[in-house]
């Protein structure tokens, strides 16, 4: 009924084999900055609300990547050699020994930590509807693009570099995202201190205090996590007899979340 609702508005579904084009990422970062300040910090992540929403450094979100990635990654190694190829010989040998997963999973907890926010956790292009408004003067124009964000089932409390970090690894091509990564955090984070400092005051009573430094750490450490789960779809024991564009969608996230890993050095963090 949502979709159906959202395409009778003129939505129509991301392509994350295509990939974002700038403005599309420039409005997704800007809603996200809205919706993780609109959250920010708020006592019910860590009380009325723990029922049914897990954290990232909780049991369901430290174990579901772990229990596959061991055998994902020998066959993502040999389907993927060229994006592999990115990496630096320091991450491979911890990738080809095993010392990669215990490091990401201390990443993955890190993030779990306070300054805590609603994150989406499944946030990549095709789980974003959009349409163009009226306001679109320009395809370089983001202000006159709308966006609905779907599949939510994975909705988390933790570091919104999580959210940011997953969308732009493995959504944009990486040429684009080379080019406007600086661009893109920055309307994250400018949207984020707005949206809490701006007109009306902080959000909820509780200002965002979240520097730059913490914003460029907590995104190379969430980029580097983020490896996992292109190599649990491109390792996938079944890849090779699933749908043409499964199969298009994990070449694509291998190529550009390991070049975003390679980026970020993802060996410093683990």
């Amino acid at each position: 009924m949502l979709l159906q609702c959202l395409a009778g508005q003129g939505y129509a579904a991301g392509d994350q084999v295509a990939g974002a084009t700038l403005p599309l990422a420039t409005r997704v970062m800007t809603d996200l900055g809205d919706h993780h300040a609109t959250f920010w910090q708020r006592p019910e992540l860590t009380a009325a609300w723990t029922a049914w929403l897990p954290c990232l450094s909780s049991p369901e979100f430290l174990d579901y990547d772990a229990t596959s990635f061991a055998a994902s990654w020998p066959r993502f190694r040999t389907r993927f050699p060229g994006a592999v190829a990115a990496l630096s010989p320091v991450l491979r040998d911890a990738l080809d020994g095993g010392a990669f997963l215990p490091g990401a999973k201390r990443l993955l907890h890190q993030l779990g930590t306070g300054p805590l926010t609603l994150l989406h956790g499944d946030l990549r292009l095709d789980n974003v509807m959009h349409r163009a408004t009226q306001a679109m003067n320009s395809s370089r124009d983001a202000a006159g693009i709308k966006a609905a964000y779907i599949d939510m089932g994975d909705c988390a409390a933790g570091r919104g570099a999580f959210d940011v970090a997953y969308c732009l690894s493995v959504s944009l091509d990486t040429q684009l995202r080379r080019q406007a990564e600086d661009k893109l955090l920055h309307a994250y984070a400018d949207r984020l201190q707005r949206r809490s400092s701006g007109v009306g005051g902080a959000v909820h009573g509780r200002p965002v205090a979240y520097s730059s430094d913490e914003l460029h750490t907590d995104y190379g450490a969430a980029t580097t996590y983020a490896l996992c789960l292109a190599v649990n779809l491109g390792g996938s024991a079944h890849l090779d007899t699933a749908p043409e564009r499964k199969r298009r969608l994990a070449a694509a996230m291998a190529t550009r979340a390991c070049a975003a890993v390679a980026d970020a050095r993802g060996e410093t963090f683990l």
